[in-house]
């Protein structure tokens, strides 16, 4: 199993609360670095992300790459049905976990400390003005860039200590759209029909966005 801790989004000088749109899809990447009892791992991750807080749904598709291993996976959570479903897109197989939280909406934190704003481009007609947050989320600090208008997630950085393993984990997000262009990413597969529920009690969420910080590779 690999372990991945996404992007620990969102913080504000004390500042008024960041909350994403409430319908949001667009592609990310991320690489992560840990460190445990001397041992060095390097995670890259691509994927997508569609986020609907309206309907409460979010649905994430990755390809995940540790050295010569690859893994494609899915990840639907329905906060309405109360079902995970937990999808290897390259052996077909699904996981069906219940879910016993509500979807949290994916705002800045209380006590997130705004840490500048800045813009994108080369001024003028070429600009994106954006906002840096800071935060630390249980023993994980994260420095996050949105979008100045609409709280768009930008960048990502996140850093701490998970037990004995140090990391560090950059994310970037391009092509989002405010909108949700097919509803059907949130219908799981044929693969997940049969498949068992089991209690996802123990299954840790991410903080911000509400999925699965784990990936099996």
């Amino acid at each position: 199993m690999l372990s991945v801790v996404l992007f620990a989004l969102i913080a504000a000088a004390v500042a008024d609360p960041c909350c994403t749109p409430d319908q949001w899809e667009g592609s990310f990447g991320s690489i992560t670095g840990t460190v445990t009892d001397d041992m060095t791992k390097t995670i890259k991750v691509n994927g997508m992300m569609a986020y609907d807080f309206i309907n409460k749904m979010v649905a994430q598709t990755t390809v995940v790459t540790e050295g010569s291993m690859k893994m494609q996976n899915k990840t639907i959570i329905n906060y309405n049905t109360k079902m995970m479903y937990l999808i290897d897109m390259t052996r077909d197989l699904c996981e069906v976990k219940s879910v016993d939280q509500p979807m949290m909406q994916a705002c800045t934190p209380q006590g997130a400390t705004e840490t500048g704003t800045f813009y994108f481009g080369a001024g003028e007609d070429n600009m994106l003005d954006a906002t840096s947050y800071k935060f630390t989320v249980n023993t994980m600090g994260s420095y996050l860039t949105v979008t100045s208008l609409d709280c768009v997630p930008i960048t990502s950085v996140t850093y701490g200590q998970a037990g004995n393993t140090a990391i560090m984990t950059s994310v970037g997000f391009v092509d989002i759209m405010l909108k949700i262009q097919d509803p059907s990413v949130f219908d799981p597969p044929a693969a997940c029909d049969e498949a068992k529920v089991t209690p996802g009690e123990n299954y840790a969420l991410h903080s911000f966005f509400g999925t699965p910080t784990h990936h099996h590779l």
